[in-house]
């Protein structure tokens, strides 16, 4: 379809502003609840506009590159077994639409592809996560400064957020901090940061990411962010560098410090019994319902365990449960695609593919114990990477 040169570029742009509002919701809005309208949610409303607008991208000559075809095909091959599979288990309707509802995301992957397709528009992405990320950590620092002048105190913080469209975006720490499902994009801005040159506004913008991320007294965001970037680190210093002088004096402080802060910050931390044994019984209550069939297979969307009537705690859990080890192969095949991928763009572009790698990392490794992977918050940086990945050896520099 041919349009006039002026109508051509402003019907592109606005699908560029589309999209760009569409990530900065998906960055900034965690599982999408916090903004209601009717009876949707916002992300909802931009889900529904990204997938009518498919059929215009297509009429205008957009092909989905191979890579992202073939992902798509095994995807929807999967995801209609899991419904198909649910309802020979005898699933409940709603409950299987709401597994698929939240799996269905995966279908917006065209939008993806088709819009980014220039430097450009990946430029703009790594500034928008960015964006978030500081946005995010400036106004959580901000809300425990207000709670500890008394500005506000925790009481009112929890009758606000304890409605119903928060309670499964924003968990509390005691009266110590504050869990949201958002966060994980302040941690994968982290790594973009980090991989910044050197400048003061790096290092700033480091350091107020990383306080905000300990302040949440979570220990699979540290703990993960510390797994990925201590061993690159020594690396750095210690083998590339050829620097063992100050490769063995950081990790000395390091080890050191977490010698003494460990105890301290464990203690801050609380008894974390019972999530555990929640997720504990979940693992149980899983194995005690596998099958010939479901280890291979799964029980299909819409079946649970007591404990997990909906979604389960560990992600690659409830992918096992309804999606047996195909599930399992599916997902793992998509890191091990994404590594090659990037192993072949990173000797282009290096500053950008290094730290969206480092967030995939982060994003499979925290899916081990948080139910973030097969969600809008982890397929959107899958899109991203799998995207970006196959496209910047076109891009060039």
């Amino acid at each position: 379809m041919h349009f006039p040169r002026n109508i051509k570029f402003n019907i592109e742009y606005l699908f560029k502003v589309y999209f760009y509002v569409m990530l900065l919701e998906l960055f900034i809005g965690g599982a999408g609840r916090l903004i209601n309208i009717g009876s949707l949610t916002l992300r909802m409303y931009l889900f529904i506009g990204a997938f009518l607008l498919l059929p215009i991208l297509i009429f205008k000559g957009y092909i989905l590159n191979p890579i992202s075809k073939i992902v798509l095909i095994f995807f929807t091959i999967l995801f209609s077994w899991s419904i198909i599979n649910g309802l020979i288990h005898n699933a409940e309707t709603t409950r299987i639409i709401d597994d698929a509802k939240m799996a269905s995301f995966f279908f917006i992957l065209p939008f993806f592809d088709f819009l980014i397709n220039d430097r450009k528009t990946v430029n703009i992405i790594v500034k928008l996560l960015k964006f978030s990320s500081l946005l995010m950590a400036l106004m959580y620092i901000s809300i425990l400064i207000a709670l500890l002048v008394g500005l506000t105190n925790f009481q009112e913080l929890y009758m606000i957020t304890s409605k119903e469209d928060y309670a499964d975006e924003i968990a509390f720490r005691g009266e110590g901090a504050i869990m949201y499902k958002g966060f994980a994009y302040m941690c994968i801005g982290f790594f973009f940061f980090l991989f910044e040159k050197k400048s003061i506004w790096k290092f700033l913008s480091c350091a107020v990411i990383l306080i905000a991320i300990i302040l949440t007294l979570t220990r699979g965001l540290i703990v993960t962010i510390g797994l990925i970037t201590i061993p690159y680190f020594i690396y750095q210093n210690i083998y590339k560098r050829k620097n063992i002088v100050l490769g063995v004096m950081s990790l000395l402080i390091i080890l050191i410090s977490l010698l003494y802060s460990l105890p301290l910050y464990l203690e801050t931390l609380g008894d974390k019994a019972e999530s555990d044994i929640v997720r504990t019984i979940q693992i149980t209550q899983v194995v005690e319902r596998i099958d010939w069939n479901s280890w291979l297979i799964g029980h299909g969307y819409g079946i649970g365990v007591p404990i997990g009537v909906g979604h389960l705690e560990i992600t690659y859990l409830e992918v096992f449960h309804k999606q047996g080890l195909f599930g399992l192969i599916y997902w793992f095949s998509l890191l091990v695609l994404l590594f090659f991928l990037y192993m072949r763009t990173s000797v282009i572009d290096r500053n950008f593919t290094t730290p969206l790698f480092f967030s995939v990392l982060f994003l499979y490794i925290e899916s081990a114990t948080n139910p973030f992977l097969i969600n809008s918050i982890g397929l959107t940086l899958i899109f991203i990477a799998l995207i970006t990945f196959y496209k910047i050896p076109i891009f060039g520099q």
